[in-house]
C-alpha cells in the first residue's frame, strides 16, 4: 500500500509538468500565430497607402498639366484681345513650369509610354501654336494669328486631349477610390484581428489558471492520500 501511495505524487508531479509544458506550447503558438497575421495585415495597410500616393500623385500629375495649358491658353487669348503684355503672365508662368510637369508625368505614368507621348507631343505643338499667335500680334499680324486661333483641326486637338487627359485622372481617381475601401476593410480586419487576439489571450489564460490550479490540487490530493495511508 504504501508503494502505491508513494507514486500517486509523482504521477501528479509529472500531470502538473505536463499541463505546464502544454500551456506554455499552446501560449507561443497563439503568439506567434497572432504576430505573424497582425503583421501581414499591417503590412497590407502600409502597401496599400504607398499605392495610393502613387495613384493621387498620377491624377495630379495629368491634372496639372492640363492646368497649365489651360493657363497658357488664357494668357494667349488675353493678350491677342489687348495687346497688352500685363496679360501674358499666365502664359509665361505656364511656359516656365511645363517641362518640369511633364516630367514628373512621364515619372509616374512609366507604365503607359505611349499615352504620355501623346500627350507631351500635343502639349509642345500647342504650346509652339500659342507662341506663334503671340509673335504674330507682335508683329502688327492680328488677322493671321486670329486665323489660326479659329482653326477648327486645332480645336479638335485640343479637345481629344483634354478628354485624354480627363480619362485618365478619371481612371486613376475610381482606382483610388477602390484601393481606399479595400484599405478601410484590411483596417477593419486588423481591428478585429486585434480583438480576437486579445479575447483569446483572456480566455487562455483562465484556461491556464483553471489547468494549473487542478494541477495543484491533483498534487496536494496525492501527498496528502500517502500521508494518511501511511
Amino acid at each position: 500500500m504504501q508503494q502505491t501511495t508513494a507514486v500517486a505524487p509523482n504521477q501528479g508531479r509529472r500531470s502538473a509538468r505536463r499541463s505546464l509544458e502544454l500551456i506554455f506550447l499552446t501560449a507561443a503558438v497563439i503568439a506567434i500565430a497572432s504576430c505573424v497575421i497582425l503583421y501581414a495585415v499591417s503590412n497590407a495597410v502600409l502597401a496599400s497607402n504607398v499605392l495610393q500616393e502613387s495613384m493621387l500623385r498620377r491624377a495630379t500629375s495629368v491634372e496639372e498639366v492640363l492646368s497649365a495649358l489651360k493657363d497658357a491658353e488664357i494668357g494667349q487669348r488675353g493678350f491677342l484681345l489687348t495687346g497688352d503684355d500685363a496679360y501674358l503672365k499666365p502664359f509665361n508662368e505656364a511656359a516656365r513650369h511645363l517641362p518640369a510637369e511633364l516630367a514628373n508625368m512621364k515619372t509616374y505614368w512609366a507604365a503607359d509610354p505611349k499615352t504620355v507621348t501623346a500627350i507631351s507631343e500635343t502639349v509642345r505643338e500647342r504650346m509652339a501654336e500659342l507662341r506663334l499667335t503671340i509673335e504674330l500680334q507682335r508683329s502688327n499680324h492680328p488677322d493671321t494669328a486670329n486665323q489660326i486661333v479659329r482653326t477648327g483641326e486645332r480645336k479638335q486637338l485640343m479637345e481629344q486631349l483634354r478628354s485624354i487627359i480627363t480619362g485618365l485622372k478619371t481612371r486613376e481617381e475610381n482606382n483610388l477610390e477602390q484601393e481606399t475601401k479595400r484599405q478601410d476593410r484590411l483596417t477593419e480586419l486588423c481591428t478585429t484581428l486585434f480583438l480576437i487576439t486579445t479575447a483569446s489571450n483572456i480566455v487562455f489564460l483562465g484556461w491556464a489558471y483553471g489547468r494549473l490550479s487542478k494541477a495543484d490540487e491533483d498534487v496536494e490530493s496525492a501527498t496528502l492520500l500517502r500521508y494518511t495511508n501511511s
